[in-house]
């Protein structure tokens, strides 16, 4: 897999460009639509509570989907604090959304969260030094010259496709109820109910 990028004279690890990119970047934007919408003094302190939000969801979930969810929080309740009612569920959701795909990408192209070994037509086996290869090769399930890891389910592609998929059913959704919170919550239940289907298969 690719865990490094060579970009020229410089490098870049994988993760580092789908992984905490997309999480910079789209705070860069929540925040310009914050200031926008509700002025530079509310959108700096949301920023403040975001970044503390995501602080701790980190440290009780750490993930991802824990930093996302934390920050979330954190970013509603700071604007609830400074008298602001108007939604901000879709923004928040879309950021969700893009934060996590873009994620599961890297995590893909860094070979970390693969799933369960599988001789499905769609699994995918890891190069020699992988994550997956010292895993499996720790585990005792290859031998110690075997040059990739066994065939696993391709967990994060699996994610990410659904991912899209619930991207668009999201946004169709909220036209339909004209209600942020409705549809941000038919957003979290089904993507819970995904992972729930699909954790047996991870790694």
């Amino acid at each position: 897999m690719l865990s490094t990028l060579d970009l020229g004279p410089f490098s870049m690890e994988t993760w580092t460009l789908f992984g905490r990119g997309p999480l910079v970047l789209g705070l860069v934007a929540l925040t310009l639509w914050a200031r926008r919408l509700f002025g530079t003094r509310k959108a700096l302190l949301a920023l403040t509570g975001f970044c503390a939000g995501l602080s701790l969801g980190t440290w009780l979930l750490p993930s991802v989907i824990g930093a996302v969810v934390g920050g979330a929080l954190a970013w509603t309740l700071v604007l609830r604090a400074q008298g602001e009612r108007r939604s901000t569920a879709f923004p928040l959701a879309l950021y969700f959304l893009g934060v996590v795909l873009v994620g599961r990408i890297g995590c893909f192209l860094n070979g970390c969260c693969f799933g369960v070994p599988s001789e499905a037509t769609m699994a995918l086996a890891y190069p020699a030094h992988s994550l997956a290869h010292q895993t499996h090769l720790l585990a005792g399930w290859i031998g110690e010259g075997a040059g990739h890891s066994l065939a696993v389910h391709p967990v994060q592609l699996y994610e990410a496709l659904f991912l899209v998929l619930l991207t668009g059913a999201f946004v169709l959704a909220r036209r339909w109820s004209r209600n942020d919170f409705a549809a941000t919550l038919l957003l979290l239940a089904a993507y819970f109910v995904f992972r729930g289907v699909t954790d047996p298969l991870r790694g």
